[in-house]
């Protein structure tokens, strides 16, 4: 099973290193593995001018290109299904707005076969991370590509 929506207050491993008992509020759970994810919202109100060279999303996201289209969303996803994988998990399910492409192109992009499913403005991916052929092949490509490229400045 998958839970999300709660705050994990902390975990006790059991003497065998199998399971660990997470607490959570007045709920607990014995699981054999513990991924936690965190996503905070932006606190730039008025911290940005009209005027100034920062530009602002309208969600309150500082907008940085300098640092966007690296390849370390495609790295980080390659580096995230290697240790998941490792660990027993065997897919991955992500939700993004249909008009972050970047994002979506790193998931039709990874190799994986991604299936994808859309409720108005967001789109639901899924896919298996054992890493086969196209996968591998992929991965040797970006890499290739980023040796290539050389260093940036």
């Amino acid at each position: 099973d998958i839970v999300t929506g709660v705050q994990v207050e902390g975990h006790t491993p059991s003497t065998d290193g199998n399971v660990t008992v997470v607490r959570a509020g007045e709920q607990t759970f014995e699981v054999e593995l513990i991924v936690v994810s965190v996503g905070r919202r932006p606190r730039t109100e008025g911290l940005v001018t009209e005027g100034v060279a920062v530009e602002v999303d309208d969600r309150g996201f500082v907008v940085a290109d300098e640092y966007q289209h690296h390849g370390i969303g495609s790295l980080l996803l390659e580096r995230l299904a290697a240790a998941a994988w490792e660990n027993g998990v065997t897919a991955f399910v992500a939700q993004t707005l249909r008009e972050n492409r970047a994002m979506l192109d790193v998931f039709y992009g990874s190799g994986f076969p991604v299936t994808s499913t859309s409720e108005y403005d967001t789109v639901r991916v899924r896919f298996p991370i054992e890493p086969g052929d196209a996968y591998r092949s992929a991965v040797a490509a970006r890499h290739t590509e980023r040796s290539s490229a050389g260093p940036t400045s």
